[in-house]
């Protein structure tokens, strides 16, 4: 039995691979999707369905296989890294100067996640990308056809890619303040000021 994208349950026929060579075809395409990988990244990424025990002999079978080449491969990790053989060089070259949003559910936001709570010291959450740097993330709830921004960290930059976002997404972007603003508390200290001073002068 499968789901599809309906959320449907469906018969699929019966497949000849066995469960060993099917799991080492899953984590082939996960490389396939996203390039590279620690152990302990493509552990997590799968929601250790696969243990670490079992994550370095796929590894190491894919190793050789030839498929993969393991090693330091992020500057300043002491981490050990796998990735592509036939691919490592234009990974090398690779650049990216979009501007994004990323959100919770997308699968790339499970890769990153380390990443992510490393910077911003947030779990699930939604972040602003300006190429490959993270510029700004926000936790955020969903009312419909908008969305409610309850924490916000970024700069200005990020706001621009925020609202580019909700223009390209037509959906509504709400900030909700959970705090007092210092131009709200101006304003109270002058209303209170003019009330006292008016009093002051009609005595």
């Amino acid at each position: 039995m499968s789901r599809d994208a309906n959320n449907r349950y469906k018969v699929i026929k019966e497949h000849k691979l066995s469960v060993d060579k099917a799991r080492l075809e899953t984590v082939r395409r996960l490389f396939h999707a996203f390039a590279i990988f620690s152990a302990e990244n493509l552990a997590s990424f799968t929601r250790f369905a696969f243990n670490m025990s079992e994550t370095r002999h796929l590894l190491r079978e894919l190793e050789r296989e030839d498929f993969l080449v393991k090693g330091f491969f992020i500057k300043g990790e002491k981490r050990l890294y796998w990735a592509i053989k036939d691919e490592l060089s234009s990974i090398e070259k690779m650049t990216f100067d979009g501007k994004f949003v990323l959100t919770p559910q997308d699968d790339l936001s499970l890769y990153m996640r380390e990443d992510i709570v490393g910077q911003w010291r947030k779990g699930v959450c939604y972040v602003i990308f300006d190429g490959a740097e993270m510029v700004g993330a926000f936790n955020a709830s969903k009312r419909r056809t908008s969305l409610v921004v309850t924490e916000f960290d970024g700069d200005n930059l990020a706001r621009r890619i925020l609202q580019e976002f909700e223009r390209e997404n037509e959906i509504e972007i709400e900030v909700e303040r959970d705090r007092i603003t210092d131009e709200e508390i101006m304003h109270w200290f002058e209303t209170m000021y003019h009330r006292k001073m008016n009093r002051e002068s009609t005595t």
